[in-house]
């Protein structure tokens, strides 16, 4: 299997990502517009963080990383997490949260909406394989959020 490569997005490169981030949209919620209100802010707020998901120097997606959470405790949040439909179904995900956490040690905060069934069970399974045991999921109803929130350390 093909190394997973994390690249920063630079600003030159807003457009590019513009044009995923509405796809993503678009299969999270058909009928909501693709519009990503925090897109601009990645290059101006030094607590976001905008990532290019790459195999073999070819980019296949994207991550979103942040210091905004719900949870106080959080140091970093995955905002956003696309990988496009050609490079699904082959670990490269998986692989990609793997290269995130131990590239960046954090209390890390990972949300994913009630609607995204693949996304919560991608993520259940993602966790508990890094972890070695069963990752808690918090109810988001809680904190304000519809779905599923996870909370956990890397080192």
């Amino acid at each position: 299997m093909q190394s997973i490569q994390l690249r920063p997005i630079v600003v030159e490169q807003q457009a590019q990502l513009a044009v995923l981030l509405a796809e993503y949209l678009s299969e999270l919620d058909p009928t909501a517009g693709s519009e990503y209100p925090y897109l601009c802010s990645y290059w101006e707020d030094p607590e976001r963080v905008p990532l290019w998901i790459e195999q073999t120097e070819q980019r296949i997606g994207f991550v979103l990383l942040n210091r905004y959470a719900l949870l106080p405790q959080t140091t970093l949040a995955i905002a956003e997490f696309y990988v496009e439909p050609h490079a699904r179904g082959q670990g490269l995900a998986r692989q990609t949260a793997w290269r995130l956490f131990d590239r960046f040690p954090a209390m890390w905060e990972i949300r994913c909406l009630a609607s995204n069934r693949a996304g919560l069970s991608f993520w259940q399974s993602t966790l508990d394989r890094y972890l070695g045991h069963a990752c808690p999921a918090l109810d988001g109803a809680a904190y304000g959020w519809d779905g599923t929130i996870w909370s956990f350390v890397t080192r």
